[in-house]
């Protein structure tokens, strides 16, 4: 592959209006929130061929568990991509994302066993800027929009959607509010040999002008999807779109704490 910078990607993450501390993480490349700031932001780009992991991780939990959880399970990522993998092909970049869900749900079951609860969301995509893969636990999401078409990468893993799945409800509509974000999966959960395998996509190409968002509750519960394709196609650089949609989210309530991580092919 040649060495043109074809792969741009940035991240915004705020506490939001309502809450009193950021249970939001992400994982860009190597930056995190490490020190769960209300307020965080980080930009990359990257050469290509080579493997990048994008994530959010949306902490749940009183007091300070839920931040704890969505930086440990950072942390588990960041670690995991520290080195170069250029000699990763696609079998062995798979084994190693779910290597690391389990590691970061082994680690976040331990520390919950100490609080009543204790869990995050993780939603992850790797890449080398030609093809792409998206992991999923829990409610975070991930869309896609190529050309004129935004697409949901992910379902959300909560008691409302299973519902659904089943049968009970024909829609969102008719779910209890409760339910919207009462999690069926998540980062903690299941404790019984530590072991969890996240939802995957396929592997898909990234073409170019494709722009893939990777967000936490805090932004979709605020805005619509009319609202993020219209952010979405927006020609500005991904710093400031991540911006623009923390400020939708602001400006319909910010309930949430509220990150946005958006991904650019050239």
């Amino acid at each position: 592959m040649g060495s043109s910078k074809i792969l741009n990607a940035a991240v915004f993450s705020n506490v939001g209006l309502v809450r009193k501390n950021n249970e939001d993480n992400y994982i860009l490349g190597h930056c995190l929130n490490d020190e769960s700031k209300d307020e965080s932001s980080s930009y990359m780009c990257c050469d290509d061929g080579k493997w990048v992991c994008c994530g959010v991780f949306d902490g749940m939990g009183g007091a300070d568990s839920g931040e704890v959880a969505s930086l440990m399970a950072a942390e588990k990522f960041q670690s995991a991509f520290l080195e170069e993998l250029n000699d990763y092909d696609e079998d062995k970049v798979n084994e190693l994302v779910e290597n690391t869900f389990s590691m970061a749900n082994t680690c976040v079951s331990q520390i919950s066993e100490k609080r009543s609860v204790c869990g995050t969301t993780g939603t992850v995509v790797v890449t080398d800027g030609e093809r792409f893969k998206v992991y999923h636990v829990g409610d975070s999401r991930a869309y896609l929009l190529r050309g004129e078409e935004l697409f949901l990468l992910t379902k959300d893993q909560t008691v409302a959607q299973m519902k659904i799945d089943i049968g009970v409800y024909e829609n969102l509509s008719e779910a209890q509010e409760k339910e919207y974000h009462q999690l069926t999966e998540f980062i903690g959960f299941e404790d019984a040999g530590n072991l969890l395998i996240p939802l995957e996509s396929n592997w898909n190409e990234m073409r170019a002008g494709d722009k893939i968002l990777i967000c936490s509750d805090g932004l979709y519960d605020m805005c619509s999807d009319g609202e993020i394709f219209d952010i979405l196609k927006k020609q500005i650089q991904v710093e400031e779109l991540t911006k623009e949609f923390v400020r939708c989210a602001l400006e319909h309530g910010g309930r949430d704490n509220v990150t946005a991580l958006v991904l650019e092919r050239d």
